[in-house]
């Protein structure tokens, strides 16, 4: 398996905390991108993904993982310890759904990121303007806290060992 990551990406950081937790990491080749190599015309990751984030996983028989989430779920599945993900139950689908806020404030800080950070500067104001951001980040927020405030979030973390 290959990895193609980049070393500023949390969602990359999410699944090599992964093939730590498990074991697996010594089963993958990681292939580290600059912020500037990743998003070039001549990428290479392009080949593999069209869309272009990372993580992206290429698996032996050549199929393309490229969303952490999905990349998170196969890791669980090769696992052959403890599980990372929950896989039935109430308290279960509680902590997918906070993986699913977690997953989503990290979305929108990445946008802030790439709209502020150069190279293209000049893109910042539609990006930030299209995601609505200063708003949305608040909201974002104010749904975090709200299970926190009413101590639904004091489990252990989905990354916690079972």
């Amino acid at each position: 398996m290959r990895l193609l990551l980049s070393a500023g990406s949390p969602f990359a950081r999410l699944v090599r905390i992964a093939l730590l937790e498990t074991g697996l990491d010594t089963l993958v080749t990681k292939q580290e991108l600059t912020r500037t190599r990743l998003y070039s015309p001549d990428s290479y990751v392009l080949a593999l993904n069209p869309f272009g984030p990372v993580p992206t996983l290429e698996l032996d028989a050549g199929t393309i993982l490229t969303e952490s989430e999905l990349i998170l779920v196969y890791i669980d599945a090769l696992n052959p310890g403890p599980k990372l993900l929950p896989r039935d139950g109430s308290d279960g689908w509680r902590t997918l759904a906070e993986m699913g806020q977690a997953l989503g404030l990290l979305e929108g800080i990445v946008t802030w990121i790439r709209a502020l950070v150069p190279p293209e500067r000049q893109r910042a104001a539609a990006v930030i303007s299209r995601e609505s951001a200063v708003r949305r980040m608040r909201w974002r927020l104010r749904l975090l806290a709200v299970p926190m405030q009413r101590g639904l979030m004091r489990r252990r973390s989905f990354w916690a060992r079972r």
